[in-house]
């Protein structure tokens, strides 16, 4: 059965265990637990748009300059492997995305072609041709360069797909 946060229970719900994104944010004012909020300039106001709620749980409200934590609103996280994303806060690459990053360079391609190629070779078989001859850094990083991808897409990669899909130019 699925868990519908936000909505009046209708019978037949157990009890159950979820997952909360939150985010630490500045409030931008004076802020009760609870109170919906969005980000506006860079801190958590009351707003048209929020996104979340001020930590339900705090013991007293949060004045302006302080820092707390509000849990964004259920089904509306566009991304999440423990670590989420959301449209309202910008960031900086993770550490996968940085090795992911690197290991692209490593071999002589672009990020964006390393993991179009990796999305494609998923889907079609067909291997990426390099143009030059193929870096032992494919062969030697294969696993982690797959460890890696699963990570950063949130998607499960077959055990029996996970082989190098770069070919040489000969």
């Amino acid at each position: 059965m699925e868990v519908k946060l936000g909505e009046i229970l209708t019978g037949g719900e157990v009890r159950d265990a979820i997952h909360i994104a939150i985010a630490p944010v500045v409030a931008g004012e004076y802020l009760a637990p609870g109170a919906h909020v969005g980000m506006v300039e860079g801190q958590a106001r009351i707003c048209r748009e929020p996104i979340g709620i001020v930590d339900p749980l705090l013991s007293k409200p949060a004045l302006k300059g302080q820092r707390v934590y509000i849990w964004i609103y259920p089904n509306t996280v566009t991304g999440m492997v423990h670590h989420w994303k959301h449209p309202a806060f910008s960031e900086g690459p993770s550490q996968v995305e940085t090795w992911l990053r690197n290991h692209a360079q490593n071999i002589g391609v672009s990020f964006e072609t390393l993991m179009e190629g990796a999305k494609d070779y998923l889907k079609t078989g067909d291997s990426v041709c390099l143009g030059h001859d193929t870096p032992d850094d494919v062969w030697t990083y294969n696993d982690q360069f797959w460890k890696h991808y699963q990570e950063y897409t949130g998607e499960l990669v077959p055990e029996e797909k996970q082989s190098s899909f770069f070919r040489c130019a000969c």
